[in-house]
C-alpha cells in the first residue's frame, strides 16, 4: 500500500486497522478464513447486544452466523474460481448505520480488502460494532484479516477522498444521487468498478378485499411485516 501523505493522514481518524499494512491482494470469494472471522464477529455481537436495544445489529449478527454463511457459499458454487478485485473504498451511509457492517461483510466475502469511511456522527450501533470488530480482530486466528480492514472517519474532504479513490480497485457508494454523482467526479483506475446505492423509491398496493378477508392473527402479521419493511 502506498503510504498516505502526512498532510492527509493528519486529517483522518483511524478507528480500526493499520493503513500502512493494508494488503491490496485479492483472495478467493467466500474465503474460509474470512467466513470464520465473520462467524466469530456474529458470536461477539450476540454477546454485546444481549442487553441492548439494537435490533439492527441483531439482524446483522444473525445474518453472518456460521450456518448462513455456509449456505450462501454453497449456493454460489458453480465450479469456477472467483476472486476479488483488490482494494475497495466504501462510503458508508449515515441514515442506516448497520449498513456499514453489511458493506464490510460483503467486501470481505467477495475477496476484497476494504477501507470504509464511516459517517462523522457516531451512533450506538456503530460504537458496538467497532468494539466487537476490534475484539474479534485481536484473536490470533484472525491475524490475516487485520491487513484487509481499515475503518476511518474524516470531515468532508475531497482531497482525502480523491486520494483513496485514485488507488481503489472498486468503490461502494451509499448516499443517494448527489453523493454518487460527486464521487464519480474523482479519477479512478481504468479497471475500477462501482456499486452505487442511489436514490430509491418504494410503493405498496393492498387489495381491500384480501385485507378484509384476513383473520386477526393474519392481519397482525401483515402489519408487522409492513412495519419492518418501512423501517
Amino acid at each position: 500500500m502506498t503510504p498516505i501523505p502526512t498532510e492527509l493522514r493528519a486529517r483522518i481518524e483511524f478507528l480500526i486497522g493499520e493503513p500502512d499494512h493494508l494488503c491490496e491482494r485479492p483472495v478467493p470469494v467466500f474465503d474460509p478464513a474470512r467466513m470464520a472471522f465473520l462467524a466469530d464477529l456474529s458470536n461477539r455481537l450476540m454477546q454485546d447486544v444481549r442487553h441492548l436495544d439494537l435490533p439492527d445489529l441483531v439482524t446483522f449478527a444473525y445474518w453472518c452466523r456460521k450456518a448462513n454463511l455456509a449456505r450462501l457459499a454453497s449456493a454460489a458454487q458453480d465450479g469456477r474460481l472467483r476472486v476479488g478485485l483488490g482494494l475497495v473504498f466504501h462510503i458508508c451511509p449515515a441514515n442506516v448505520p448497520v449498513n456499514t457492517a453489511f458493506s464490510l461483510a460483503f467486501g470481505l466475502l467477495s475477496g476484497n480488502s476494504g477501507v470504509l469511511r464511516l459517517p462523522s456522527r457516531s451512533t450506538p450501533t456503530l460504537e458496538v460494532l467497532l468494539k466487537a470488530l476490534a475484539a474479534t480482530l485481536e484473536r490470533p486466528e484472525h491475524e490475516a484479516i487485520r491487513s484487509s480492514v481499515v475503518l476511518l472517519r474524516y470531515a468532508h474532504d475531497d482531497e482525502i477522498t480523491a486520494w483513496w479513490l485514485s488507488r481503489a480497485d472498486g468503490r461502494v457508494i451509499w448516499g443517494g444521487d448527489a453523493t454518487v454523482a460527486h464521487m464519480r467526479s474523482f479519477p479512478t483506475p481504468a479497471r475500477s468498478r462501482e456499486v452505487a446505492f442511489a436514490d430509491r423509491y418504494s410503493f405498496c398496493a393492498l387489495g381491500a378485499a384480501g385485507v378484509n378477508a384476513l383473520s386477526e392473527a393474519e392481519l397482525k402479521g401483515l402489519c408487522a411485516r409492513l412495519c419492518n419493511d418501512l423501517y
